[in-house]
């Protein structure tokens, strides 16, 4: 929940406090996220059981998922319009 709250859903505030920095607004707001959800996600792992960790160690579950996830974002990056890339 940490994660969403504060990984995805800080980008806009971030990108809207930051906004004198123009264009590099949006690289601190994405650089932000991924160091809070990096963060979390360690956090997560260390207090985690060992037993929890063991069963899911080898699951491949998700790998499916996330690389189609993935793909459809570089897909969709590529076809976005210019107004919202920034440079």
């Amino acid at each position: 929940m940490t994660t969403v709250l504060f990984g995805f859903a800080a980008v806009p505030v971030v990108v809207w406090t930051d906004a004198a920095l123009g264009a590099d607004a949006m690289r601190v707001a994405t650089v932000t996220s991924a160091v809070v959800m990096v963060v979390n996600a360690a956090f997560a792992t260390a207090v985690t059981a060992r037993r929890v960790l063991g069963a899911l160690r080898g699951s491949t579950g998700l790998l499916l998922p996330l690389a189609a996830g993935a793909t459809a974002g570089a897909f969709a990056t590529r076809l976005a319009p210019p107004v919202l890339v920034f440079e």
